[in-house]
């Protein structure tokens, strides 16, 4: 993780006006699981995806969410630098959220290492 944000500290031009946010499940059921294959059960409330935009939410996704019952949650606004580092520190995180660690022992299985809707650390 420190190697990934030390990368970004270094990047002097990620001035732009940017959003933090979320997207985050809005009822209870079946999301699919990019890093973990499959599906998994998110809560309503509960994080599917991290990410950062500096279109916002209509210029990010213009045809709608990614996946059916999803919903943008705006979380953090500043510079894009700011934004991602936010959003590192986040998807990094996700292991340790209590809702991914009771979600995993309900399952039987391993906790997730990022949110399921994001593919990648990046």
């Amino acid at each position: 993780m420190y190697g990934c944000l030390s990368r970004i500290l270094e990047k002097t031009h990620l001035t732009r006006p940017c959003i933090q946010y979320a997207l985050v499940a809005s009822q209870d059921g079946y999301y699919p699981s990019y890093n973990a294959g499959g599906t998994v059960f998110l809560k309503k409330g509960e994080v599917w995806k991290y990410g950062k935009t500096i279109h916002g939410e209509n210029g990010r996704y213009p045809s709608g969410m990614p996946v059916k019952n999803l919903r943008f949650r705006k979380q953090f606004v500043g510079t894009e630098k700011q934004c991602l580092i936010i959003e590192k520190i986040k998807i990094y995180s996700y292991l340790l959220y209590p809702e991914n660690i009771k979600r995993a022992k309900i399952a039987g299985t391993l906790p997730l290492f990022r949110p399921p809707g994001n593919r990648i650390d990046r």
